[in-house]
């Protein structure tokens, strides 16, 4: 019982590229674990700084359960200060379950996925960050494998964990999109997908700093989930309403140019609406983007530019 600092088991050759990656497990007692996973994309540090937090806190305010706790699954990535694993150019979080025999993000992914079921968690909470221009949301996988009872019963269990974040809860893309870009392969998707096991991802904060008012946020967050499934004697959190929304990519620019929002993150906006302007590098307005479909503005790029036919932002649309 207490705090323990173990590692994720690597091969020889895998430890030569990656070095360790530290799990700090709490336990307070035996049942309800719950497994927090941070730093996937390398890039985003949030989710890291807040599970260094909460590591600092879970001593004092764990009553019952386990926390298992990932601070970076992507030392490379973390190092590199780049998405991907390093400068191989993978995607760590399209590498799920993963290859013990493929290329470094699909055997990293391997140790990773072995560990954390091995840890037998009941709930997966996985940390990312989206932009400097982000209203706080959680991400809800779509149980794509599963079909009829089986996937109603998961999907209730992955909007009741959602809504208990307080956070505004996003359903991912819809199920042709969720399999083209291989959101089955995320760590989220794969773990509900290939394994049962509920899990959500909390987009919240600027990908590249440690901003304390994110920081804190994540780590409310987190303790209202732990405090929902008993393990703290904290306040249950106060649940956000129905899942009305979905990722969507339609919302493109018609021009190459420089993006200048006019909707801001977390408004919602009807169909036709204008949602951001498109200018020259003199200054020029060029055109103008409207929203396809009634939504709600998730975030802004962290790069003003964009070419013609490339999303503007990330929205969603109503379910």
């Amino acid at each position: 019982m207490g705090r323990r600092l173990q590692a994720v088991k690597l091969d020889a050759r895998l430890a030569d590229r990656i070095g360790s990656l530290p799990v700090l497990v709490h336990e307070a007692s035996r049942g309800f674990v719950v497994a927090i996973t941070a730093n996937l994309h390398g890039d985003e540090l949030t989710g890291l700084f807040a599970v260094h937090r909460l590591d600092a806190l879970l001593g004092s305010v764990l009553r019952r359960g386990t926390v298992v706790l990932y601070p970076s699954l992507n030392p490379p990535g973390l190092r590199a200060r780049t998405r991907t694993v390093g400068v191989e150019g993978a995607d760590l979080n399209r590498s799920f379950p993963g290859d013990a025999r493929g290329n470094v993000a699909e055997r990293l992914a391997a140790a990773v996925w072995a560990d954390l079921l091995a840890r037998r968690p009941n709930l997966v909470i996985d940390l990312h960050a989206d932009s400097a221009q982000s209203v706080p949301y959680v991400l809800i996988d779509r149980p794509v494998n599963m079909v009829g009872a089986a996937r109603d019963a998961m999907e209730q269990v992955l909007d009741t964990a959602g809504r208990a974040t307080g956070l505004l809860a996003v359903r991912d893309y819809a199920d042709e999109e969720y399999r083209r870009f291989q959101l089955d392969r995320s760590l989220t998707g794969a773990l509900v997908n290939h394994a049962s096991v509920p899990s959500i991802t909390l987009e919240v904060g600027p990908r590249r700093i440690g901003d304390p008012s994110a920081i804190e946020r994540v780590v409310k967050v987190v303790l209202g989930l732990l405090a929902e499934h008993d393990l703290t004697d904290g306040d249950k959190p106060r649940r956000s309403g129905p899942v009305r929304w979905r990722r969507t990519t339609a919302w493109k620019s018609p021009c190459e140019g420089l993006v200048v929002p006019i909707a801001t993150p977390g408004s919602t906006v009807e169909e036709g609406e204008r949602v951001a302007e498109i200018h020259a590098t003199d200054g020029r307005l060029l055109d103008t983007v409207t929203a396809p479909e009634s939504g709600v503005v998730l975030s802004w790029p962290d790069t003003a530019w964009t070419t013609t036919g490339a999303p503007v932002g990330t929205f969603g649309a109503r379910e």
